[in-house]
C-alpha cells in the first residue's frame, strides 16, 4: 500500500513540474513577444500589438499586461529557468 502511495506522490511531482516548466517558457515566450514589440516601436515607430489587436483595446490592454506580468516573473525566477536541475525527461 505505501509503495502505491509513494508512486501517486511522484506521479503528481512530475505533473507539477512539468506544469511549471511549461509556464516558464509561456513567460520567456510572452517576454520575447513584448521585446519584439518595443524594438519594432523604437526602430520603425511600429506598435504590432496594437496593429493587430486595435489601438488600446481591450485585447491589447491584455496583451500588454500578460507581457508585463511575465516580465516580472522572469525577474524573480531568473535564477530557476536555466538551472541544470529543471531538465524535464519524458521516458
Amino acid at each position: 500500500m505505501k509503495q502505491g502511495i509513494f508512486k501517486v506522490i511522484i506521479k503528481m511531482q512530475e505533473k507539477e513540474r512539468l506544469i511549471m516548466f511549461i509556464l516558464k517558457i509561456i513567460t520567456l515566450a510572452l517576454v520575447f513577444i513584448g521585446a519584439l514589440n518595443w524594438g519594432l516601436i523604437g526602430i520603425f515607430g511600429y506598435d504590432l500589438v496594437s496593429s493587430i489587436f486595435g489601438d488600446m483595446s481591450v485585447l491589447s490592454r491584455i496583451v500588454y499586461t500578460l507581457v508585463g506580468i511575465s516580465a516580472i516573473l522572469l525577474l524573480l525566477t531568473h535564477r530557476e529557468i536555466f538551472s541544470k536541475n529543471e531538465c524535464i525527461c519524458i521516458d
